[in-house]
């Protein structure tokens, strides 16, 4: 019996057999695909259900990811074992391959780390304005690897999690509107400051379901060439302070110029100085 009849007889007695663990192996992989869409879907219905909208926004992303990957996963090892791979093996050798990439991608490892413990202490959610380095914006999305920031002027940055260590964040209890206003030097400062704080507190009283803590005037700040500066804050609700600010500044700018306080103006003072030239006779 020659070579090709034996090789002909395996493969009409394995062919079947093969073709089978072929199709089981593609519906396996089929199937794990269309599980990974259906989960990515059910976990974002269960977070919003269970979690609230703002916090859903926040952990899908990363839920998602982690879910689809270990769904995947799942179905590849099944798939292999249908195409009698050592499973095991395979197993073995990815643990190694994926120690070895460990050491070479500690950065990404990091980042990965990072991201989860961003999400896990609630330090950073969605929507949240942050200052991190010379960065600030709003939150768009965290990922694993990579949190999404839109800044004021609209650029989208892309910050590795890993470079998320020092952040400020805006959107946590409460914030502080601060108004800064210049006075001249000839202004009594304490009729001023009696007028900011009877707007302040005007002000306060129609705003209740913003204000935290009661506007405090406080005294001079800063003594400048034009004047001094003195100061109103007050305590708001988180995100609030920056419209407080404006509209406080405005009402303060109007209640000032009602009071006749004028705005200071830079002066500078110029000395002349005279000399007396003597002329000798002949």
């Amino acid at each position: 019996m020659d070579v090709y009849t034996t090789l002909e007889k395996y493969v009409v007695s394995h062919g079947v057999e093969l073709a089978w663990r072929i199709g089981a192996a593609l519906a396996i992989v089929v199937v794990a695909i269309l599980g990974a869409r259906l989960a990515r879907s059910a976990v974002s219905r269960t977070l919003h259900a269970r979690a609230g909208e703002h916090r859903a926004a926040t952990l899908a992303p990363a839920v998602q990811s982690l879910t689809r990957i270990s769904i995947l996963g799942v179905g590849f090892v099944m798939a292999a074992s249908q195409l009698g791979l050592n499973v095991a093996t395979v197993l073995a050798g990815a643990g190694v391959l994926g120690l070895a990439v460990g050491f070479g991608a500690q950065t990404l490892v990091r980042d990965v780390i990072s991201g989860f413990f961003l999400i896990v202490d609630g330090v950073v959610e969605a929507d949240d304005h942050i200052t991190f380095g010379e960065v600030s914006g709003t939150v768009e999305e965290i990922g694993l690897r990579m949190t999404r920031v839109r800044a004021v002027d609209g650029q989208l940055w892309y910050v590795p999690n890993g470079e998320l260590k020092i952040v400020g964040n805006f959107n946590r209890d409460w914030a502080r509107a601060i108004v800064n206003i210049p006075l001249p030097h000839e202004q009594n400062v304490r009729e001023a400051m009696a007028v900011v704080q009877t707007t302040a507190d005007l002000w306060a009283a129609e705003n209740k379901e913003l204000v935290v803590e009661p506007p405090e005037v406080q005294g001079v700040m800063a003594v400048t060439p034009a004047g001094v500066n003195i100061r109103v804050r007050v305590k708001v609700k988180a995100m609030q302070h920056w419209a407080v600010e404006r509209e406080l500044g405005h009402r303060v700018k109007e209640a000032l110029d009602a009071a006749g306080v004028p705005v200071p103006i830079p002066r500078q003072v110029v000395y002349h100085r005279g000399e007396s030239i003597g002329h000798s006779g002949a």
